[in-house]
């Protein structure tokens, strides 16, 4: 019994993480590699990639040719690399590079995204922002239920093995043994089930509601492929120069067409997706790059999808950070110049902020913003007072009509 206990348990354990962490791996292979084109669940510039496999038959031969060569696929006549080449005229980037194991990852992730931590979106937030609460199933939580009834059954069994040892030392009749079914519906083995289960939905409903408006990780496929890894980090783009208003301004704003345009106007291809993302600018600007002239009719705006978004009940000034603390864009939003797709670096909760706000020195002196404000700090530094500093929440950084009001 106790055998079979511990080969149930390593192998519920084992194929979990084993799962958990293909998907991991093959959500970054994806976004590095697939997303520009494909979504999981609908049409981008390919076919979505939910199902694919069974579109190919089971055939993962070949489709590994067709991933790493599709003109090699469709030479040797494969029905489904036929059907995809005519999908789209634009002719698919290769992956020569790509190894069968990195192919099952990307499709292992696909078949299962909230393995990797994806999360449906909020419709209460809106701009499809993704709910904190709506996380995936917390496989070790659950790993432990299946462990306490196991070892429930396991106690129950040894009990029953005692009992019956000792009515035959004693001479008496031995005890029927009880089936599985009867172990698992006596008022003890129920009994500690409804605790087990009440627990479990107690801290499930708890976490949930700790994480509600929460989306730290989330990273939704853009409908332009930008990379902020090639303009923020190579080409080392200002974040100001796209972000124009952040300085001035609550908001950071998020770039126009035209300001695109400044510099793709020249530039008409790029280094890794070719003339693909950048002929969706020029369709939202209507620009013809063969006359070099407006003369086409636009597609209206870049649907851009927002990633950061506080509640409605708080109040957050990008110029308050950015031009009186002096903050970098990376404090809050992480290493954006390393992020071939943007995600929400860190949570954003109130615990965050007021933890940031007692830690950081605020950049007193030479400031023009502090100049005729906090006489009396402004005189201790003057004095020259021993390991005296400003923290924000020294200037009421932590009161509560700062932020909501």
């Amino acid at each position: 019994m106790n055998k079979v206990v511990s080969i149930l348990l390593i192998l519920l354990f084992g194929f979990s993480a084993m799962a958990q962490d293909q998907a991991v791996e093959g959500k970054k292979i994806f976004q590095q590699n697939c997303s520009s084109c494909h979504k999981i669940d609908g049409k981008l510039i390919g076919p979505p990639l939910d199902g694919a496999l069974d579109q190919w038959g089971g055939d993962k031969a070949a489709m590994y040719t067709w991933i790493r060569n599709w003109a090699q696929a469709v030479e040797e006549g494969h029905p489904r690399a036929i059907e995809v080449q005519n999908y789209d005229p634009s002719a698919m980037t290769m992956f020569p590079q790509l190894s069968d194991e990195d192919i099952d990852k990307i499709f292992a992730y696909v078949d299962n995204p909230s393995a990797a931590g994806d999360s449906a979106p909020a419709a209460a937030l809106g701009d499809d922002v993704k709910a904190g609460g709506a996380r995936s199933i917390n496989w070790v939580l659950l790993g432990l239920l299946l462990l306490f009834i196991l070892l429930a059954l396991i106690l129950s069994q040894v009990s029953d093995n005692l009992a019956r040892l000792v009515a035959q030392q004693d001479g008496e009749p031995l005890p029927t043994q009880k089936s599985l079914f009867e172990k698992l519906v006596n008022k003890k083995t129920l009994g500690l089930l409804a605790l087990l289960a009440t627990g479990f939905i107690g801290f499930t409903a708890y976490k949930n509601a700790a994480m509600l408006g929460r989306s730290k990780g989330y990273q939704p496929t853009q409908p332009i492929a930008f990379s902020h890894k090639l303009h923020a980090g190579t080409l080392q783009i200002d974040c100001q120069y796209c972000h124009t208003s952040a300085a001035v301004s609550k908001q950071a704003s998020i770039p126009a067409t035209n300001v695109c345009m400044n510099c793709h106007k020249g530039v008409q291809e790029g280094p890794t997706t070719g003339t693909n993302e950048i002929s969706k600018i020029y369709a939202a600007a209507g620009f013809n790059p063969e006359t070099m002239q407006y003369d086409k009719e636009s597609t209206g705006p870049v649907e851009w999808i927002r990633i950061h978004n506080l509640p409605d009940h708080v109040y957050f000034n990008h110029s308050q950070h950015v031009t009186a603390g002096n903050i970098e864009c990376q404090t809050c939003h992480g290493p954006i110049e390393e992020m071939e797709v943007v995600e929400q670096n860190s949570d954003l909760s109130m615990g965050w902020c007021i933890d940031c706000h007692r830690n950081t020195k605020v950049q007193f002196t030479e400031n023009a913003y502090y100049d005729d404000l906090f006489e009396e700090y402004h005189d201790k530094i003057a004095a020259g007072e021993k390991d005296f500093f400003v923290t924000v929440e020294k200037i009421g950084g932590t009161e509560c009509q700062k932020c909501h009001y």
